[in-house]
């Protein structure tokens, strides 16, 4: 969700400190964002994907090749 703010003060800080480094961490395979991960699970709910389990790696390939 985009402009939602933390009421915890030291979650603003943490975030404000790392927001820096969110481009470079985006571009890991290891990190997804909270609006790519609704977007896959959406996509799995519409096509009734089967595999039970999928690892972080599959979620962000799905992620960006639904996003293109």
């Amino acid at each position: 969700m985009h402009g939602v703010r933390s009421k915890t003060t030291q979650y603003r800080m943490l975030y404000n400190i790392i927001k820096p480094l969110n481009p470079l961490l985006k571009r890991m395979k290891s990190v997804i964002t909270s609006e790519q991960l609704g977007h896959v699970i959406l996509h799995l709910a519409k096509t009734g994907k089967t595999k039970e389990v999928l690892e972080k790696e599959m979620l962000k390939e799905m992620a960006l090749s639904i996003q293109e």
